[in-house]
């Protein structure tokens, strides 16, 4: 039986085909930009004397053609079992007075849904769940812990059309930059324009801040086999003097 021999001439031959196939991937290696991650976080806190309280955590990594940012919510203090509407709101205001209309009531100055765009409505129920900020409901399980994770591409936190951390509109003559999100009193039933079928009156906000990293949830974990999980997405950034919900 004759065993093949390699000439000088294949050996060099290979060695060079390898080493430039390892140049090509070391390149490719060096040539891929480092994914960078943005991170956001509001504490949320109750109207009143609920006891509602917890943290909605946003983070966005770079890549790809689309920017997407998964939400994380953890909220305490809520009826057991029930679901409760929650989304993304056009300003990062808190207080009770509606700086648009002066109407007051609960976290009213985080205006309406968050919708930014030339042809945004940021009424809660009118546009409703195609609002930018929408986002699944809080399911509570059996202790009062509500949570839910979400992944949506309707809105980023690095510069853009869609960024929660927007500049003011000069053209209001109020703080109308950031946004915030609420907690509302009732079910999101996905309806539109029905009017409370987006959750009704506010329970509890926060204002969506930028942070430098993964931070410590300010509620309490509950146990993995008892969560409740869900996997189901400005004025200057929508229309909606008047809007009370």
């Amino acid at each position: 039986m004759e065993i093949p021999v390699y000439t000088d001439n294949l050996m060099v031959t290979t060695r060079l085909t390898i080493l430039v196939a390892a140049g090509a991937l070391i390149l490719g290696a060096q040539s891929q930009p480092e994914a960078r991650i943005y991170r956001a976080k509001a504490t949320i806190r109750g109207a009143g004397s609920s006891g509602v309280s917890g943290v909605v955590r946003f983070t966005q990594v770079d890549g790809g053609i689309l920017p997407t940012v998964a939400v994380e919510a953890e909220i305490i203090g809520l009826q057991p079992g029930a679901l409760y509407g929650f989304h993304i709101h056009e300003r990062g205001n808190c207080s009770d007075i509606n700086p648009l209309t002066g109407a007051a009531g609960a976290f009213l100055g985080a205006g309406g849904h968050y919708d930014p765009g030339p042809r945004s409505d940021s009424n809660p129920d009118a546009n409703h769940p195609f609002h930018m900020g929408d986002l699944p409901n809080i399911q509570v399980n059996e202790f009062g812990v509500g949570y839910v994770r979400h992944v949506t591409s309707r809105v980023t936190l690095s510069p853009g059309p869609l960024t929660l951390f927007d500049p003011d509109d000069p053209s209001t003559p109020f703080d109308d930059t950031d946004s915030a999100v609420i907690l509302h009193v009732s079910e999101d039933r996905g309806t539109t324009g029905v009017a409370g079928g987006a959750g009704g009156a506010r329970l509890a906000c926060g204002i969506i801040e930028r942070v430098s990293g993964w931070e410590t949830a300010s509620a309490p974990k509950a146990p993995p086999a008892v969560r409740a999980l869900s996997t189901t997405g400005h004025e200057g950034h929508g229309r909606s003097a008047g809007v009370q919900q």
